[in-house]
């Protein structure tokens, strides 16, 4: 796609007009109709056209974004947006990831085809988030974050001190806080194992996006923060066996790619592939499972790497998908119901 950029003999079609960031295919102007060429009557798009840069942009963010949705560290792209993080913002101290050999060598072979473009995706998001926070005068934010481990799993020194108690945590380049309370501790409970909540006194410093500005969703008064060494306190635990929502786990939560470098020994490893009973009903599924499956073919330079993406590109934590967009009235709402709490 990327490689037929400035090109008049292609053209770019859409696979959904009314959402054309959800992907598109490329044509040569021989295996288009006339009627699909005139561009009063059909969605093709010129690749030598202002539209088509737009467009392929909107489609990359789109692809990112998509794998953000699916799972903060459940899939190769996730994993490559944590490390490409970590570098761009020169992190220490942070919560690493084991991972086995085959997940590393693919997460490794995503930052040599697309570090810049991972780097220019979570800075853009950063400087955007920084700008609205400072319009809106807010300096700092309260929210929870649930933790959770599988039974006979390592958890860390802190997971045994007493309610309301502080602590320094050590947390992924890139980790999910949300607003309400309610909205983690349910989440929580859908886990299955024990876990618990923390709650954080956030600087808007250490905010890279919010719903509004990328990653984030809106549903669950999310935002996406940086690690530092402040002190969190913990606010609640839970067993894991307060009652069985198994039916009520998403299709992502079933997919383990490596774990948390809690004491230094990697765990075992379980089999990074989707399990059968996942439905693939999405395009978002299949694109995010043969990346954890590794059914994707390998890469060529041109077509597998993703644009450069800068101030050009649309924001909104739902970018090319179909649920809807809520008004800037609607983020500012949200936004005073922190600022309130």
């Amino acid at each position: 796609m990327i490689e037929r950029l400035g090109d008049k003999d292609y053209y770019l079609l859409p696979h959904n007009e009314r959402y054309p960031s959800m992907g598109a295919d490329v044509y040569h102007r021989d295996e288009l109709t006339p009627e699909q060429r005139n561009p009063d009557v059909s969605s093709a798009i010129p690749m030598d056209s202002p539209e088509a840069d737009t467009l392929v942009r909107q489609i990359s963010v789109s692809e990112v974004m998509s794998s953000w949705s699916y799972g903060s560290n459940n899939n190769v792209r996730a994993l490559a947006i944590q490390e490409a993080t970590k570098e761009e913002f020169d992190l220490s101290g942070i919560m690493e990831w084991h991972m086995d050999p085959a997940t590393r060598k693919a997460v490794q072979m995503e930052l040599s085809y697309n570090r810049k473009a991972l780097k220019d995706f979570v800075r853009t998001q950063y400087e955007m988030t920084q700008e609205l926070l400072a319009e809106r005068g807010l300096t700092e934010v309260i929210g929870y974050r649930a933790m959770t481990w599988p039974e006979g799993a390592p958890r860390p020194e802190w997971a045994g001190l007493e309610i309301g108690e502080s602590f320094k945590a050590r947390h992924r380049p890139l980790a999910s806080w949300s607003a309400d309370r309610r909205i983690v501790s349910d989440w929580l409970e859908t886990r299955g194992g024990p876990g618990v909540i923390l709650v954080d006194r956030t600087p808007a410093s250490d905010i890279l996006s919010v719903p509004a500005t990328g990653m984030g969703y809106f549903g669950q008064k999310e935002w996406v923060t940086l690690p530092s060494d402040r002190p969190s306190t913990l606010d609640g635990r839970s067993s894991g066996h307060s009652r069985d929502l198994s039916s009520e786990k998403t299709a992502a939560s079933s997919i383990n790619v490596g774990a948390p470098a809690l004491d230094g020994n990697p765990p075992p490893f379980r089999d990074p592939r989707l399990p059968h009973s996942m439905k693939r009903r999405s395009p978002l599924h299949s694109r995010c499972g043969s990346r954890v499956d590794s059914t994707r073919p390998t890469p060529s330079t041109n077509a597998y790497s993703v644009t450069s993406m800068g101030r050009g590109i649309p924001q909104g934590g739902g970018l090319g998908m179909t649920q809807d967009i809520p008004s800037p009235n609607g983020i500012w709402s949200f936004w005073k119901s922190i600022l309130s709490s």
